[in-house]
């Protein structure tokens, strides 16, 4: 195996974790609002990733919110049973680009408190932070926080999305980045 290959197959099997985890952790949601229940205390990332500077900064602080998210899941032992592409059928991929966020507080109240006020989706939703190297910096998604949204709350998001002045929100499926192209190579994107 290259070390091409054997860096990818380790990325997808922390996007399949991510998502697999992030699917688990939406199941528990026992209310309608957004943010009662997809910004759980236990798993508040230290610094929100608007306020630093770098890709690495940002990477880090995703991966913290998702060790956590996983030690609390394997605990519970929610984990075990269903395949991930079927767990994948109740909700929808979404792609937030940090970078082109303008912080405008739009979004927040149409998506009943989905993004907040700088555009960023719940800690509880995120799979995974990339860096598409084949786009240039300033393309819009060429840094990704990809987030898992259960379907109880695809309608508010999708407001959120389409009330984005900066466009930097949007549905996977409605997309075509690198993130985008990997997750249907994979076959994760339906």
């Amino acid at each position: 195996m290259t070390r091409n290959s054997q860096r990818e197959d380790l990325k997808r099997s922390h996007l399949e974790r991510g998502l697999s985890e992030a699917v688990a952790w939406a199941k528990r949601c026992r209310s309608d609002e957004p943010s009662m229940c997809l910004r759980t205390p236990e798993l508040r990332p230290q610094d929100l990733i608007h306020h630093v500077a770098s890709d690495i900064e940002r990477e880090a602080i995703v991966s913290d919110v998702l060790d956590r998210r996983a030690r609390l899941l394997l605990a519970e032992d929610v984990l075990a049973g269903s395949r991930l592409r079927e767990r994948l059928r109740s909700g929808k991929l979404l792609l937030f680009d940090p970078i082109a966020s303008l912080s405008g507080g739009g979004t927040s109240a149409v998506s009943k408190g989905f993004f907040d006020d700088a555009n960023i989706p719940p800690w509880d939703s995120w799979v995974y932070y990339f860096e598409d190297k084949t786009v240039p910096d300033d393309a819009i998604f060429s840094t990704v926080l990809l987030s898992w949204v259960p379907d109880f709350f695809v309608r508010v998001t999708d407001k959120g999305i389409r009330a984005n002045p900066e466009g930097c929100l949007s549905w996977a499926t409605d997309a075509s980045t690198g993130v985008t192209r990997a997750l249907k190579h994979w076959n994760l994107l339906r």
